[in-house]
């Protein structure tokens, strides 16, 4: 009898085992022709190439999922002519890497109903069950969905539009990293891991993940800026590599040490900074939650790497830094947050006095030993 097999490569059922005692797999989601994988473990390059042969051939160019099919006027006709549209492409990576699953949830579920039958009470059946923030990613997804649908499909109105989303508790989102947790993760993972370049990086810089898997030293410019265009806004981040670069620099450069260093400490050079054990540029969601992992296993709880974001900012926000010089380095492009950011600052100084002024120093840019080039 075939039985599932639980596994992190999808669509692969075990049928018996090979003379050589691995399982004998076939790739296919259900109902359509499954192909025969080799007689190798599942993490071997050669099994590895042949799933990822036999996937390719259930999606088409565009990357979309071609294993159920598209009946005129279906919900999945529309979530397709979606996936082709400028209102997808026009997403940033991390927007389309957290919808694209909620996509995919809903084509197995519903893919196959009738476009101009769809009624709020049904997104609301969808949804039901979920809790208060899944079920707005989820709402959301329909609503961006159905937008495009109305638009292209001629539908009288957006059904989700209609639908609520469930009321939430205010939080500040991610929590921010207290010197605490810098000093502990840093004693936990040697200055040449992948997860202690990962932290500087992020760190130093202040970049969202989804920004900082994608810098590397062609980002930096010879006047010691690094400088990028943001994934979610769009708008430009500029970060001092070298003290020498700006005043900020040279006040808060001990970080930057610890980042120089870690760069220099590298096992090998990659076009970006961060890399997976073979050499290629991590995902936006893979990276998120390998970099929350690293901090559990350094015995930091309920830390990411959006908390580091948080910290820097309130580091150049205490080193005095103006609005104009927190939005250039960390590229935030409301006023409000960083007001938000000021005013904590300043109720706390209330507390406990001004902060000591940061230290600046004279000596030189440290990324480059004697002779090498970054």
């Amino acid at each position: 009898m075939r039985r599932r097999i639980s596994t992190a490569l999808k669509y692969l059922n075990q049928s018996g085992t090979f003379p050589s005692g691995n399982p004998r797999f076939y790739m296919g989601p259900k109902g359509s022709k499954r192909v025969a994988m080799p007689d190798a473990p599942t993490d071997h390059p050669k099994f590895l190439a042949a799933y990822a042969k036999a996937l390719a051939s259930f999606m088409d160019l565009d990357g979309i999922d071609l294993r159920l099919p598209a009946p005129k006027g279906s919900i999945n006709e529309a979530i397709r002519d979606y996936l082709r549209s400028g209102n997808w492409t026009a997403l940033s990576d991390g927007t389309r890497a957290r919808r694209r699953p909620e996509l995919d949830r809903i084509a197995e579920s519903y893919g196959q109903a009738e476009l101009r039958t769809l009624r709020p009470e049904h997104i609301r059946a969808d949804l039901k069950g979920l809790d208060p923030h899944p079920r707005n990613n989820r709402l959301k997804v329909w609503r961006a969905l159905m937008a495009h649908a109305t638009e292209s499909f001629s539908l009288p109105a957006n059904p989700a539009a209609a639908v609520a989303k469930s009321k939430t508790q205010a939080t500040d989102g991610h929590a921010s990293w207290t010197q605490g947790d810098v000093d502990k993760f840093r004693k936990h993972w040697p200055i040449d891991s992948a997860p202690r370049l990962a932290f500087e990086l992020i760190y130093w810089t202040g970049a969202r993940i989804s920004d900082a898997i994608r810098l590397g030293e062609g980002n930096i410019g010879r006047d010691g800026i690094l400088t990028f265009r943001q994934g979610k806004t769009g708008g430009d981040a500029y970060v001092p590599m070298a003290r020498h670069a700006s005043p900020l620099g040279a006040q808060l450069g001990d970080d930057l040490d610890h980042l120089a260093h870690a760069i220099r400490s590298r096992p090998e050079r990659h076009i970006t900074f961060m890399v997976t054990a073979h050499g290629t540029v991590r995902s936006v969601k893979a990276a998120s939650q390998w970099f929350s992992k690293k901090a559990r296993e350094a015995g930091l709880e309920g830390k990411a790497a959006h908390g580091l974001r948080k910290r820097r900012t309130e580091l150049l926000i205490e080193a005095g830094a103006t609005p104009y010089q927190v939005k250039a380095w960390t590229g935030h492009e409301s006023d409000s947050m960083i007001a938000l950011y000021a005013k904590k600052f300043d109720r706390k100084r209330t507390l406990t006095g001004a902060s000591e002024a940061g230290k600046s120093s004279n000596f030189g840019e440290k990324f480059q030993q004697k002779g090498e080039k970054l």
